[in-house]
C-alpha cells in the first residue's frame, strides 16, 4: 500500500502536499492523523515563522494550551518510540529541507501537535539559544516554495507572524482509512 499523503491548505487556497512515512514513525504519524480524525488543524495559525529555516502550525485553547498539556502523550516522546535513534540520524531518518515533523515541545509555547515544514539541512535553534528538536512524519511534495515565502514574514520576538496566517485545514488525500499500527 502507497504512503498516506495529506494536503495542508491555507485560508488563500494555497496548498503544501505531502507524503507521510508510517513505516519509520508509526507512533508520530498515528498522532499526527489523529489530530487530522478530530478536526484540530482546522482554522489554526501559522504558530511561527524563522527564515529559511521552519513554519510551524498550531493549536491552542483558551489556555493557550494545546493537545498533549500533561502526562497523556508522554509515551509518543520518549527516545525510543520510533525506529530512529535522534532526529539528525542520517542513516535512518535525515534531517533535510522539506521535512514535515511534529515539533517536540522544548520551549512554553510550543505543545505536542504542532507541525513544522523544515526548509534547512542545519539544525535550527530557538530563540533561547537550544536546539529546535523535531520527529520527522514525512517529507513535502508540493508547495515547499509556499513554507519558504511563509518563512519570510515579519514576526514578534517570539517568531509569531505580526500578521496571522490561518490554515484552513489539513486533510489526508483518500480520507482517514490508513492503518498504521496493528
Amino acid at each position: 500500500m502507497a504512503n498516506p499523503t495529506i494536503t495542508i491548505k491555507f485560508e488563500d487556497g494555497r496548498v503544501i502536499k505531502a507524503e507521510l512515512y508510517p513505516e519509520r514513525a508509526p507512533f508520530n504519524v498515528e498522532f499526527f492523523l489523529g489530530g487530522i480524525e478530530t478536526y484540530e488543524y482546522e482554522w489554526v495559525p501559522v504558530h511561527s515563522a524563522i527564515k529559511d529555516a521552519a513554519i510551524a502550525i498550531g493549536f491552542f485553547d483558551k489556555n493557550g494550551y494545546g493537545r498533549g498539556y500533561g502526562e497523556e502523550v508522554e509515551e509518543l516522546f520518549r527516545e525510543d518510540v520510533d525506529d530512529y535513534d535522534n532526529v539528525g540520524s542520517k542513516e535512518i531518518y535525515p534531517y533535510e529541507c522539506g521535512t514535515l515533523a511534529l515539533v517536540e515541545p522544548t520551549l512554553p509555547e510550543t505543545w505536542r501537535q504542532q507541525i513544522a515544514v523544515i526548509l534547512t539541512d542545519k539544525p535550527i535553534i530557538a530563540p533561547n539559544g537550544k536546539p529546535v528538536i523535531f520527529r520527522p512524519i514525512g517529507k513535502v511534495l508540493e508547495g515547499l516554495e509556499i513554507a519558504r515565502e511563509l518563512s519570510a514574514v515579519e514576526t514578534d520576538e517570539y517568531l509569531t507572524p505580526k500578521k496571522t496566517v490561518m490554515i484552513e485545514n489539513v486533510y489526508p488525500e483518500g480520507g482517514l482509512k490508513w492503518q498504521i499500527r496493528a
